[in-house]
Order: C-alpha cells, then sequence, then structure tokens
C-alpha cells in the first residue's frame, strides 16, 4: 500500500509540473510581455495614405457603381486568380465588400468561378443553385455546415450569382468549395492542400478560367506554411491577395456556448488600423505596391505591427492579443489592403 501511495504522490507531482510548464509556455508565448510595436507615428504617414488610397463611397453590393473600381483593372490585369481574405468571420462589411468585388470582377473583368472556404462535397448543393436554381439557396448554404455561411450575406451573394445565371449571352457562374479537411492532418499540410484544390479549380474550368477566392486574413498570409505561401508558389504573378482591416465595432463569432455578438474598441498605437483610422475615410482601397518607394511609408509597412485576425475561438483569444492578431510587415503579407472604419455583425439566416 506504501509503494502504490507513493507511486501516486510522485505521478501528481510530475503531473503538476507538466501542468505548470505548460501554463509558463502558454504565458509565456501568448501573453503580451515587451510590446515594443507602439512606436510614434511619423508625421506625413498620414498625408501620403490618404493621396494613395482609393476612397469607397459604400462597401454594399449593387450600389456604388462599378466605375468606382474601376482603378482595379490595371492592377488586376493578367491575373488568374483574385483572393480576398477577412479580418473576422462575422463582419458584414467584409461579406457585402466581397459581394462588391465579385460583382466587379464578374462584370468588368470575365471572372466566373467563385471559390468558398468549404469541402468540395458540401458545396455541391449552392453549385447546383447558382448552375440551374435547384434546390433552394437557404438550404444549399446550409449544407456548408459553417455558421458564417448561413447568413443573410452570404444568400444575397448566392441569389445574386443565379440571377446573374438567368440572363442570355453570358459566361456562367461557377461556385466551388476548396477546403479539403482532413481530420488529424498537420495545419500545413491542410494549408497546402487548399493551395491545390484552388489549382485544380482552375486547372478544371480550363486555362481562359479567373477565380475568385474567398477566405480569411490567416490563410491568405503570405507566411511560411500558409495558403497564401503555397498560392503565390503556385500562381506567381497571375494571383493578387487582398487582407480586410477595421477599426472598431461589433462581429459575431462562435463559442461553446454558441454564437455571440463581441464588441472591440478602437485599435490602439502598434495596429495597423490605428494610422488607417486617421486617414479619415469610412472605407478605402490601398495598393501595397504602388505605395513602396516612399520613405516614410516604406518605414511604416515594413515595421511589424499588428493586424486583427479574429476567429472561432474569440470568446477565448480576446484575453490574449497573439492569439488573436498577426503582428508582421504589412507589405510582406498581401498584395492589397481594403480597410473598413467600422464593423457591423452579419446576420444569420432567417434575421431579416
Amino acid at each position: 500500500m506504501s509503494y502504490t501511495v507513493s507511486s501516486l504522490k510522485r505521478f501528481l507531482k510530475i503531473a503538476l509540473l507538466v501542468v505548470a510548464a505548460g501554463v509558463a509556455w502558454f504565458f509565456v508565448r501568448y501573453g503580451n510581455w515587451f510590446d515594443d510595436s507602439a512606436q510614434p507615428l511619423e508625421p506625413g504617414v498620414v498625408a501620403v495614405l490618404r493621396r494613395q488610397a482609393h476612397p469607397l463611397s459604400t462597401v454594399e453590393p449593387g450600389k456604388g457603381g462599378l466605375e468606382e473600381l474601376r482603378f482595379l483593372r490595371p492592377l488586376l490585369a493578367g491575373k488568374r486568380l483574385v483572393a480576398a481574405g477577412e479580418a473576422t468571420h462575422g463582419t458584414h462589411e467584409f461579406f457585402a465588400m466581397k459581394h462588391r468585388l465579385f460583382e466587379f470582377l464578374v462584370s468588368e473583368m470575365g471572372y466566373t468561378v467563385l471559390a468558398a472556404p468549404a469541402p468540395y462535397d458540401a458545396g455541391l448543393a449552392a453549385g447546383r443553385y447558382v448552375a440551374d436554381g435547384a434546390g433552394q439557396p437557404e438550404d444549399a448554404l446550409r449544407q456548408i455546415g459553417d455558421w458564417a455561411w448561413s447568413t443573410e450575406e452570404a444568400l444575397a451573394l448566392l441569389r445574386w450569382m443565379r440571377d446573374y445565371n438567368q440572363q442570355p449571352g453570358r459566361p456562367k457562374l461557377k461556385f466551388y468549395g476548396f477546403d479539403g479537411y482532413v481530420p488529424g492532418g498537420s495545419r500545413a499540410g491542410r494549408e497546402e492542400r487548399m493551395a491545390a484544390d484552388v489549382k485544380w479549380i482552375l486547372d478544371r474550368e480550363g486555362p481562359e478560367s479567373k477565380a475568385f477566392l474567398w477566405t480569411d486574413n490567416t490563410h491568405l498570409a503570405r507566411v511560411p506554411d500558409r495558403m497564401g505561401d503555397y498560392l503565390n508558389r503556385l500562381f506567381g504573378g497571375q494571383e493578387y491577395s487582398i487582407g480586410f482591416e477595421f477599426d472598431e465595432g461589433s462581429f459575431r463569432s462562435r463559442g461553446p456556448a454558441g454564437l455571440k455578438m463581441y464588441t472591440v474598441e478602437p485599435a490602439p498605437p502598434g495596429y495597423y488600423a490605428y494610422t488607417l483610422a486617421r486617414t479619415g475615410s469610412l472605407a478605402f482601397f490601398v495598393d501595397l505596391a504602388s505605395m513602396r518607394g516612399d520613405e516614410m511609408l516604406d518605414r511604416w509597412l515594413m515595421r511589424p505591427q499588428w493586424l486583427r485576425q479574429y476567429d472561432d475561438s474569440y470568446w477565448f483569444s480576446q484575453h490574449f492579443r497573439k492569439m488573436n492578431s498577426a503582428k508582421a510587415p504589412l507589405a510582406e503579407l498581401y498584395d492589397g489592403l481594403i480597410y473598413s472604419e467600422h464593423s457591423w455583425p452579419v446576420a444569420p439566416l432567417g434575421a431579416r
């Protein structure tokens, strides 16, 4: 009996040491210690940003006019793939602006494919509805199995694609799922598979096909072992990536108790959004490559600062900035950036 009790005590001590080491590692890894990114804003950076930015009168699809987005033509010429991220899965402005951007790409630049973050099989019902009106779009979106696509914003997009396909003489739009998630696989393996799935879609559609890729900022970032890095290797100069950022507001996210609305305050110093908010524009687009060459902007773009990247773990990660934000040089992550001052939450299906 004494041997058993002694063994149990040793086991408990080892277990406590392991737990303590794990907790210590977590706080060192994700605690906000020694953050030196909140450096003084150089005079003149905001003024140069204002000159470089393309203001957007609205993010809402069907409004603002396609001519407002025609500055994108030279930037996207020769691109087979335009990929757009999002800083949260539950922000209305991001869904609406990506819808508006897709309308422009279809109407003005001949894009015909929308690749959405869903398993291929789960996206088939949405593809059939877009192609020939089969089934109900609400049911098709629910089959995707992602709460962010069971929204009124996604429904508006799907209906627009169906309406477009009903007009005679137009090339037909297609909806694909590209996220072949495999349980138990590595993160890098999943990211590489997603990039390969996107290439497979374009290969299947033919050498003249062009696609709009709907994803999030984390997957899209051009950092090692992320989809954005693999896409850059596969497509090179034929791909253009757009990150999304916002300053303040509310968004939906999922946690243990289901969907909830969360609100964040304006970005503090040390965030790229802190500077972007000082331009005074409610929404705008910037081409990051065009901004290079100005000495002040180069320093600002290449100084690692925080970008919001809120996912379904925000219920927990809100207390640890390193878990819900990325600190990196903006110029290395994306080709362009769309900024919205405010975030409003998406509307679940049936909420309107």
